[in-house]
C-alpha cells in the first residue's frame, strides 16, 4: 500500500479520536505545528468534527470550524497555532465583496 504524507498540499486528513468521557459538542479546536521543517506552513480552510456515534435524532452530528488562515511564521500574521471556534454555518462568518466593472 502507498504511504501518503499527512498535511500535504491539497490533501484532506482524517483522524479518529476516542474518549472515555463525553466531549460532544466540541466547543473549540486548538490546531498548530512546531515549524520544525523548511516549508512547514499550512493553509487551513476548515476543520470538520463529526460524531458518527450520535443518532441523527439526537441533534447535529457535525461541527464546522472555519479558519481560512495560514499557520506559518512567514505568512499571514506569523502564528503557527490557533484556537478555532464553531461556525453556525460555513457561510455565516464569510464576508463577500463583489466588484463588477463594466467595459466602456
Amino acid at each position: 500500500p502507498e504511504v501518503r504524507r499527512r498535511f500535504a498540499r491539497g490533501s484532506v486528513d482524517r483522524f479518529e479520536v476516542c474518549s472515555p468521557v463525553p466531549v460532544w459538542p466540541v466547543e473549540m479546536v486548538c490546531l498548530g505545528h512546531d515549524n520544525a521543517r523548511l516549508g512547514a506552513g499550512w493553509f487551513v480552510d476548515k476543520v470538520v468534527v463529526r460524531c458518527d456515534s450520535l443518532s441523527s435524532e439526537s441533534g447535529e452530528r457535525e461541527i464546522v470550524f472555519v479558519c481560512g488562515r495560514w499557520f506559518s511564521l512567514d505568512m499571514d500574521d506569523g502564528r503557527t497555532e490557533r484556537e478555532l471556534h464553531p461556525t453556525a454555518s460555513p457561510l455565516a462568518s464569510v464576508v463577500m465583496v463583489i466588484v463588477v466593472r463594466s467595459g466602456r
